[in-house]
């Protein structure tokens, strides 16, 4: 475990037991994580991150195969973690996820997490310092990463993951040369503190997750040759880093998926390179969104107000449609060369919902022809309604068609989703081209 300060960030690498890999997962080589600090965060708020991840490497000890993502060559996992403004202080605490796997050439690891992100709010750091919640939190975002009780799947389009290998999980074989991983999008964002019990939730409540194998590997062989079934992770976390007690799990939203939002397109194509300057001159907006406030990006599957009781139009003036009226998002009002997707007058809507809310309805709409995206704001009077949809139950998938006619060029796409679960309201913005 050590700690390197380089010419433009420090880092900190937690390195598994020798012993241990050795012994129990028959690895010459441990497992490793490392942090690379981009800003925002103090030396003791580095701490905490490195505090996490040595937990996490008492858990954790089988290598993995070595993968290379942007240059960086890996081994076994790089998480970025940095201090940003989100949305102030008591709401959202943070938001990680991976951001790139290993592919199916992988021996050891095939779509398992080779790079992550990690991002905690500037505003409610010191209030977790001061309340003993940071490295307990930080620890639990951790688990998103490693995709640990998480969604994996989904939005990145991938199968299921499988858990990383434990202790007593297996016999590993010699490293390979690095393999390029594949970049995705999936991020986990939590407005409770999680105490370290939550860890992973469907774990330590000895459920399974719909999107973690029920089974893991137990030697070096196929996967599909021997497995061991889940509960003996549910063990190995709960003897390693122990079972608090947790009322209800701080859960992530959703968004629409296809046609991508504005704050998710930006999420997929800039979320795991979004220090690039190219972002600046290939994808204006998105650059100006990131500018104005990173969270637009981060925290694309939270736009949400709760209580508006229906009145959408009355509680949402014009030139707010497209941010759902939430100051934090004003950018994604703003007129410009969106990047569109391109639709017939027949398509399909696919919402993404991690916590499975359900929907009382989508109403969705579509900017009037004639409306320019690229130089007019969107008010209510912009947009044709074109259709209402029932009742859908709870899901983490929800497609429907809609049907239009007439439409051609840029036009936005533009749906409320209010969702089952609580009076809570999401409105976004798609542009589209028709063609």
């Amino acid at each position: 475990m050590s700690k390197v300060a380089t010419n433009t960030f420090q880092t900190y690498r937690a390195v598994a037991s020798f012993e241990r890999a050795r012994e129990l997962a028959r690895t010459t080589p441990p497992f490793t994580i490392e942090f690379r600090f981009l800003g925002g965060l103090t030396t003791a708020q580095q701490d905490a991150f490195a505090a996490a991840a040595d937990r996490w490497a008492k858990v954790i000890i089988g290598d993995l195969d070595t993968a290379l993502v942007n240059g960086d060559v890996i081994d076994d996992l790089l998480i970025e973690a940095e201090g940003v403004t989100i949305d102030g202080p008591g709401r959202v605490l943070g938001m990680a996820g991976p951001t790139d796997f290993r592919d199916e050439s992988a021996q050891f690891g095939a779509f398992l997490p080779a790079k992550g992100v990690m991002r905690l709010d500037s505003a409610d750091l010191a209030q977790m310092e001061a309340d003993g919640t940071l490295v307990d939190v930080i620890t639990h975002e951790m688990g998103h990463v490693l995709c640990a009780g998480t969604l994996c799947s989904g939005v990145s389009g991938r199968s299921s993951r499988e858990p990383f290998r434990l202790a007593a999980h297996g016999r590993f074989p010699a490293r390979r040369p690095p393999l390029k991983a594949t970049p995705s999008a999936s991020l986990t964002s939590h407005s409770e503190v999680a105490t370290l019990g939550a860890l992973p939730y469907q774990l330590c409540n000895g459920k399974e997750s719909p999107h973690m194998r029920t089974e893991i590997p137990l030697t070096g062989r196929s996967r599909a040759s021997l497995r061991r079934p889940l509960q003996v992770l549910v063990m190995l976390f709960a003897v390693v880093v122990g079972a608090l007690a947790w009322s209800t799990p701080a859960q992530a939203h959703g968004t629409i998926v296809s046609p991508a939002t504005r704050a998710y397109q930006c999420w997929k194509t800039w979320g795991s390179d979004h220090m690039n300057p190219a972002m600046q001159t290939q994808d204006p907006m998105c650059w100006q969104a990131f500018q104005a406030n990173a969270d637009t990006m981060w925290n694309w599957m939270s736009a949400l107000r709760d209580g508006l009781g229906g009145q959408f139009q009355a509680r949402t003036p014009d030139g707010t449609l497209c941010s759902n009226n939430l100051s934090r998002n004003a950018s994604l009002d703003k007129p410009g060369p969106w990047k569109t997707t391109t639709i017939g007058n027949n398509f399909s809507v696919q919402l993404y919902d991690q916590a499975s809310h359900g929907a009382d309805y989508f109403k969705v709409y579509v900017s009037k022809q004639g409306f320019n995206p690229k130089t007019q704001t969107l008010g209510w009077g912009n947009l044709d309604f074109i259709t209402q949809t029932g009742r859908f139950a709870p899901a983490q998938n929800i497609t429907f068609p809609v049907q239009t006619s007439g439409y051609t060029g840029h036009h936005i796409l533009f749906v409320i989703w209010q969702a089952s679960h609580l009076d809570q309201a999401y409105m976004w913005c798609s542009d589209v081209n028709f063609g």
